[in-house]
């Protein structure tokens, strides 16, 4: 008898709340989705060509004058070791301690070359970044999006789903 009550009970409340989880799976049906990759959107934005680009020339002195330290080092390693025979004893050993301090002065500015990179490329990204923030944002609310997520927090995801291209377009429109 109690066993019956019960039954009954859960029936009733299954009949109560159906309809309630109904509509519920009819909203998510009609959530609109998108997903992106960031990673391909950052690679194919025309201003990340931009970006290395303008790198690039920015830092060709730069690395122009490390060519040439190197060029110069070889030299003075080069004299050392053609005329090391004929050489006394004192002027080798300053020839030694002045290579060693060229390699020292060229490592030095080899590793500052690379953080200022390192640090105008990072700034470079976040400006791109913004922008492709901006593009989702503008896509999103252009076409009506109830949510936008990254594809690196997805497991699993159709193509119709997949908006990175139309971001991509959007980006094409916009200026750094």
């Amino acid at each position: 008898m109690k066993l019956l009550k019960l039954l009954s009970g859960i029936l009733g409340l299954a009949l109560v709340l159906s309809p309630l989880v109904l509509s519920q799976g009819a909203a998510a049906a009609e959530l609109h989705i998108g997903v992106v990759n960031t990673r391909a959107i950052i690679e194919s934005a025309p201003q990340s060509t931009q970006a290395s680009e303008k790198i690039k020339q920015e830092f060709a002195p730069r690395e122009a004058k490390l060519v040439e330290m190197k060029k110069a080092l070889n030299l003075k390693q080069e004299k050392l070791v053609r005329e090391t025979m004929t050489m006394s004893d004192s002027a080798r050993r300053d020839m030694e301690r002045d290579i060693t301090g060229s390699q020292r002065e060229l490592k030095s500015a080899i590793e500052t070359f690379q953080e200022d990179l390192g640090q105008r490329r990072n700034e470079e990204l976040k400006i791109i970044r913004d922008l492709a923030m901006k593009a989702v944002t503008s896509l999103a609310k252009a076409e009506n999006f109830d949510l936008i997520l990254s594809e690196e927090n997805v497991l699993y995801m159709g193509d119709k789903v997949d908006i990175t291209k139309k971001v991509v377009e959007r980006m094409k429109d916009m200026k750094k």
